[in-house]
């Protein structure tokens, strides 16, 4: 009995020296939400960093993000009983000591198509990448993996 207190005791201390040192865990675990509502990311950096002090904020469909304006990179989760596929207005607000500007422009959200298999597989996920560029224009993105900005033409469609 003894022997096997000594074993447990021993095998548990190893478990925990692995997970304490970073190890990869025995089992895949996803930490991920598996459904994401539709949002529009900004990405602002670049606009931050040449505008010390300055802020950023963004609506999108009525609904605003909830950051403190400094934060590079920001999500607004747009409305849950809204079409995604249909043309909302983002509306951007700037400051910085010069003064206050409104940047808008209108888009839908694109359907981002999911990824399948390992720990974390994620369904098809409507959003849509947007950066602010350096004299605060909006650059919206296409459908992408949420890393990369893909320019798209501008919408020639009408309203």
């Amino acid at each position: 009995m003894t022997q096997i207190r000594r074993w447990a005791a021993a095998t548990i201390g190893l478990l925990a020296v692995a997970f304490l040192a970073g190890c990869a865990p025995l089992i895949a675990v996803c930490a991920m939400p598996a459904i994401r509502p539709p949002h529009v990311t900004i990405d602002a950096s670049i606009w931050l960093r040449l505008h010390p002090g300055g802020t950023v904020h963004a609506c999108y469909a009525g609904a605003c993000d909830r950051e403190d304006g400094t934060s590079p990179s920001f999500e607004v989760v747009a409305l849950g009983k809204e079409d995604p596929a249909k043309k909302r207005d983002l509306v951007v607000t700037l400051k910085d000591q010069s003064g206050t500007a409104t940047e808008t422009t209108s888009f839908a959200l694109k359907l981002v198509p999911g990824q399948t298999g390992g720990p974390c597989p994620m369904p098809d996920q409507w959003s849509r990448q947007v950066l602010i560029g350096k004299d605060g224009q909006i650059q919206v993105g296409g459908a992408d993996d949420g890393r990369i900005i893909v320019p798209t033409p501008p919408d020639t469609s009408g309203p």
